[in-house]
Order: structure tokens, then sequence, then C-alpha cells
């Protein structure tokens, strides 16, 4: 879900046109191989330069026959002079055979307390986590909504000029986006250009150094995200998320996207 949410970093105090308040409500449909498994939620809440958001997922109907994994994310924090800085983040994951959660604090952008179970099991092939890897770090439900310093820049290059650092709760990575491209979208409450960006999973700690899937993602091309524009702000948020595997192609898409804020009042339309 952290890629994915891209499935998977939130208000400019340098940038006017941030407006005071926005609520986004987002559905997605979560794919692997073109058969769709799992629905995903994300409810984005920006108040000033206070953010607050959630992330749910649940099996689709038919997927449920194979799988019960559910997971609820969410998170908080502040957004100052172009920087996303998280304060609280938890998740719990679970299904029919094991469970797992996160808890984690932080102040400044810095890490300040982790509680992940299961914790990490010592590996001498683990790269270890140290403390200089939890200065600037994102949680994976921050790194849903990303800044830009104007208007203009939502549906151009600046968009994606960006490295997300990112932070699990056991592994360190960052993911760096790089300008493809526009697309024109549209779902049942939103019509408008979102920003193309291809991506990168580069391991930082807490990964298998010699793990085959890991070698795969470093190598990885087959990456690509889709940024949305909230109207009325400077900030955009994940359309689509595509990500090959070593099996198939996960795809996490929007099937209906709805924001609210002062300049929003029907179905939206951004700059073609």
């Amino acid at each position: 879900m952290a890629l994915a949410a891209l499935v998977a970093a939130p208000v400019l105090s340098a940038a006017p046109a941030l407006a005071d308040s926005a609520k986004v409500g987002a559905i997605y449909d979560i794919s692997f191989s073109g058969m769709s498994f799992a629905q995903g939620k994300l409810s984005l809440v920006i108040d000033g330069s206070a953010y607050s958001a959630k992330v749910a997922m649940r099996p689709a109907s038919l997927a449920r026959i194979f799988s019960s994994e559910k997971v609820d994310a969410q998170a908080a924090g502040w957004l100052k002079g172009g920087s996303v800085l998280p304060t609280r983040y938890t998740m719990e994951a679970s299904n029919s055979e094991k469970s797992s959660s996160v808890r984690m604090d932080l102040a400044s952008g810095t890490l300040k307390s982790v509680s992940a179970d299961p914790p990490t099991k010592p590996h001498r092939d683990v790269v270890p986590v140290q403390s200089k890897h939890w200065k600037g770090v994102l949680d994976p439900v921050s790194a849903v909504v990303m800044p830009v310093r104007s208007v203009e820049d939502a549906t151009g290059p600046a968009a994606c000029a960006r490295t997300l650092p990112i932070f699990d709760g056991w592994t360190r990575f960052d993911v760096p986006l790089t300008y493809q491209g526009t697309k024109t979208v549209e779902t049942k409450s939103y019509k408008g250009t979102v920003v193309v960006c291809s991506a990168r999973w580069v391991p930082v700690s807490g990964h298998k150094r010699n793990k085959e899937s890991v070698r795969y993602m470093q190598n990885n091309r087959a990456l690509e995200a889709w940024l949305a524009p909230i109207p009325g702000t400077t900030l955009l948020v994940p359309y689509r998320v595509s990500v090959g595997t070593m099996r198939g192609t996960l795809v996490v898409e929007a099937t209906d996207l709805k924001i609210t804020g002062p300049t929003v009042t029907a179905v939206t339309t951004t700059a073609d």
C-alpha cells in the first residue's frame, strides 16, 4: 500500500493559492494481472496547515473466497514551507492466518518512536535500520499527498520532481519520481488532467540484500504513478499507481474521486 499509495506527502505556507480547507474522498479498484481482488478507500482532510488521512483496503466480492486481507491505516501532521511533517501513523492489517500492526510518532520530520508487530527478526542479510534513516521520513499514508509551489506546477514536470523517503515500520526506502507527461481522466465525480510520473523503488535499510524480490524491484522500471491536482490548492493525490512484479502487474486506480472545498462545487474540471 505504501507504493500504491504514492498506493502509495501534504500545505505550502508560501503558496497563497492553497485553500483553507479541502476534503478528498477516493475509491480505488485494486487488481493484479487484470483481476480485481480488493477495494481501497482514501479520506483526506486539509485544514489550514494541518492534514489527516485514512486509508482502508478490503477484499473485493469474489476475492473474499480466496483472501480475507484487511488493512486500515491513518496519519496526521503539519505542512510547513513546502514540507510534509507527519506527527503520527498507525496501521493494522489482518487475514485469517496472521496480523500485523505499526505505530509511529514523529516530530519535525524525525521518527521519535516506532512499534512494529511482528518485529524484524535478526538476520545477517538484513540491512540494519539506523537512527540516521529516521530523519526526514514520511509514513506510507502521509506520502499520498504531494505539494507543489504553484497551481501551474500541478499539471507540469514539477509535480513529479520529488523523492518520497518512506519508512513503513520495518523498511526504509525511497521512491523517486520522474515526469513522463499528462493524461485526461474522468470518473463520476472528477474530470481533468493528471500528471504521469515514472517511479523507482530504492531500498535504504530494513531489507534483505540478497533476496530475489529485492533485487528485482531495485532494477524494476515498470513503476508508474498518475497524480491528480486538488483544485483550489497546490496539492496532488494519486489517481492511478501501477507496479510490475515478478508474477504480474499490480494496479490501483480510482473509480471515483470526490473533492470538496471553497472552490469546488460539482464535477471538477482542470486544465486539459
